[in-house]
């Protein structure tokens, strides 16, 4: 990869600056990288290209994809419901069918914290049951509402059609590059990893305020982290309630990883991309950038640990483009507060119109 010397950080945000970040962006074959900061703030550690992140929710473009190649595999199709693939288990959400899972109209809520529940932790506790045994907060594709809850069920849906657990079945799928590059706590994360946040702090403030969704759940006594998380889940219901990559976070890789994600989801991006509802297609988010002068759509996903990946494919008058972003965004040398938060998608659109800036003749220097 071509590196670059690019600002990545605006130091004189108003809101909370990540101590580091690494993009690389692919124009047609071309890698560019740059990188900038910290990686880990006490003891310092400089952020490197080599660097692996937690993805967080990234982790649910891996989803897709996997359910993409079942698709094209001929396992499953797109309006194959729950009830055909997981039986009664499925309950009040048998209609569902695999593509309002995908695009978040499945009527699940958006988020509870599973592993506060009566045997969380325990060998046997079975997060999907939990889930599936929620009254649907609304019928099957009436209403647009992202939802973790319902991409952890369509790695159950995953499972099921391959007879393998979720992280070994996607590992499976996607093939030997996608087991190169990514990886799990569970299987272990190789280093050096960027430090993601202090503990817990963030999801003990949701339990704890019921914001921005209201829990039925008491955190006192839980069992919190509260030291800086690095090689492990950040996402408390991966890692506490699943202990491995679950279908809506957990998965681990680096910039070079990320692009070979992109490469991949290149392939397919338009497909996903169709009849978007508020920027959510099958999977990915939809977005419009400009890019050497242009205007083009990017599809992709971002993470809430400071993660985005996204692709706009070749045109007659342009290249494919693959973007990535990578950074710590939650790390701090105290907990930060969920309102002091950079926005993941002002941090990548910021790189990406530097890169713009520093690679093209036509830039306007917005993304």
């Amino acid at each position: 990869m071509h590196e670059l010397d690019v600002r990545l950080l605006d130091q004189d945000a108003d809101w909370h600056v990540p101590p580091g970040a690494c993009m690389a962006v692919q124009v047609a074959d071309a890698r560019h990288v740059a990188c900038e900061g910290l990686a880990r703030l006490q003891p310092s550690e400089p952020m490197t290209v080599g660097h692996w992140h937690d993805l967080a929710s990234v982790s649910k473009l891996v989803t897709t994809l996997t359910l993409c190649v079942l698709v094209r595999a001929g396992l499953v199709e797109w309006q194959t419901t729950l009830a055909d693939v997981l039986g009664g288990r499925a309950g009040e959400y048998g209609s569902v069918t695999v593509d309002q899972l995908l695009r978040h109209r499945g009527g699940f809520r958006p988020w509870k914290p599973l592993y506060l529940e009566a045997g969380a932790g325990v060998a046997g506790f079975d997060p999907i049951a939990s889930i599936l045994a929620d009254e649907p907060a609304s019928a099957p594709d009436t209403e647009t509402v992202y939802s973790d809850l319902g991409m952890q069920v369509a790695a159950a849906v995953i499972e099921e059609l391959t007879g393998t657990p979720y992280p070994d079945a996607v590992r499976s799928v996607l093939g030997p590059a996608f087991r190169r590059e990514f990886a799990d706590e569970r299987a272990g994360v190789p280093s050096p990893c960027a430090a993601s946040s202090v503990g817990d702090a963030i999801e003990r403030e949701m339990v704890a305020t019921g914001l921005p969704y209201p829990v039925d759940a008491d955190g006192d006594g839980f069992a919190w982290r509260t030291e800086v998380i690095q090689g492990e889940t950040n996402d408390c219901n991966a890692h506490h309630a699943y202990g491995s990559a679950a279908g809506h976070a957990g998965w681990f890789s680096t910039a070079e990883g990320l692009l070979s994600l992109g490469e991949l989801l290149l392939e397919i991006a338009e497909e996903l991309a169709e009849e978007p509802v508020n920027g959510i297609g099958r999977g990915v988010r939809v977005y419009d950038i400009e890019w050497d002068g242009c205007r083009r759509t990017l599809v992709g996903h971002p993470g809430f640990t400071g993660t985005f990946v996204g692709v706009s494919p070749a045109t007659e008058e342009q290249p494919s483009l693959v973007v990535t972003w990578l950074s710590n965004r939650l790390h701090d040398a105290e907990p930060v507060a969920a309102s002091r938060l950079a926005p993941v998608d002002q941090l990548w659109r910021a790189g990406l119109a530097a890169f713009d800036a520093r690679l093209n003749s036509n830039s306007g220097g917005t993304a």
